[in-house]
């Protein structure tokens, strides 16, 4: 699905934007409050109030163009679904994982110990990065069931969600916890498209339900049942509908255009920001260590997700765009009417890049 220039594209692009945006900061909330321990102030109450939907919507919405490039050459489809997000993991995990060493206090005893480590790490990886080893996976797996019937997959992926299996085969777990959002994107992405179009239509009917909504959500995620899987299935696709119908009355408000191009370049901040916040809670608690919690948490969480946009803003124009940006050499196919990177619909780039 190809970007058009008439308005209710526009708007269409310019919703998934805004909800990619607000997925965004509830991720680095996230990793906030794990690098602080929980003890983050008014992140941790953030953080769990978007639990339930902050990774579900994510990979809904990375579902939701895919039916445009389904049926695309294999080898086309696997530079842009598969080569393309592994480059980034591979890449990153080569950063990330070195300079968190040279924070931390648990370093390899050796070069062996090194590699082993790097190589586990493609496997389970750092931090936020799990998301882009289970994109391609996810892309791999909905077109090997492209002939299968819906009415059969939505619900297999439906029940593996909620038994929330427990392997310790960490890919295999993820697969079961987030693949029915990303299968449902693609199914029902016409529907999620009207959703987001009758919010923007009905605004006051829009605003009321997303006030209902808050309450539940905050009971639920303060109950004892916030851990059952077939509650999480539920107000997952609660929490995601609530976020299509947010971003559908934000999208065309001017206040709102820093959330929408911070949801446009999410692939710059999703890569980016790990390093710069961790750098920040650690300096606090070095020459801070009695700073209020609240005042860390805020300056790693935004000050996180502003180096990450002025460090790819320094490095856009230079060699080292190769960070953000993956060169010829790493692609199956070159013609950039079959694979490129700048002809991709711009939706799914906003997700995790092309």
């Amino acid at each position: 699905m190809q970007p058009h220039d008439d308005s209710a594209s526009t708007r269409r692009l310019d919703w998934v934007d805004v909800a990619k945006g607000l997925c965004m900061i509830a991720v680095v909330a996230l990793w906030v409050g794990r690098q602080m321990q929980w003890e983050a102030g008014w992140i941790n109450h953030f953080e769990a109030f978007a639990r339930p939907f902050r990774m579900p919507d994510f990979f809904l919405l990375s579902g939701l163009f895919v039916g445009a490039v389904l049926q695309r050459p294999w080898r086309s489809y696997l530079d842009t679904k598969v080569l393309h997000y592994w480059y980034f993991l591979l890449l990153w995990t080569l950063i990330i994982v070195p300079i968190s060493w040279l924070g931390g206090t648990q370093r390899p005893a050796s070069v062996p110990a090194a590699l082993a480590e790097l190589a586990f790490k493609l496997y389970k990886p750092e931090a936020m990065l799990w998301f882009i080893l289970m994109l391609p996976v996810y892309f791999v797996v909905t077109r090997l069931l492209a002939r299968v019937p819906v009415l059969l997959v939505l619900p297999l992926a439906a029940g593996l969600m909620v038994s929330q299996p427990h392997s310790g085969i960490y890919p295999l777990d993820w697969f079961a916890k987030y693949f029915v959002f990303f299968y449902a994107g693609h199914v029902v992405a016409d529907s999620v498209l009207d959703l987001a179009e009758w919010g923007r239509r009905n605004r006051v009917a829009t605003a009321a339900l997303l006030i209902g909504w808050a309450v539940l959500n905050h009971w639920f995620t303060t109950s004892v049942h916030a851990e059952v899987g077939s509650a999480l299935l539920v107000f997952g696709f609660l929490g995601i509908a609530a976020v299509v119908l947010m971003s559908s009355l934000l999208a065309d408000q001017g206040w709102a255009a820093g959330l929408r191009w911070l949801g446009a370049h999410s692939i710059v901040v999703y890569l980016g920001f790990y390093i710069p916040m961790m750098v920040i809670i650690r300096v606090f608690r070095r020459f801070a260590p009695q700073a209020d919690v609240n005042l860390v948490a805020t300056c790693a969480w935004a000050g996180g997700i502003a180096a990450a946009l002025l460090i790819w803003a320094l490095l856009r124009r230079t060699p080292l765009n190769f960070l953000y940006e993956r060169p010829a050499w790493a692609r199956l196919v070159v013609d950039p009417k079959a694979g490129s990177t700048r002809s991709q619909p711009r939706p799914e780039l906003a997700v995790a890049g092309r």
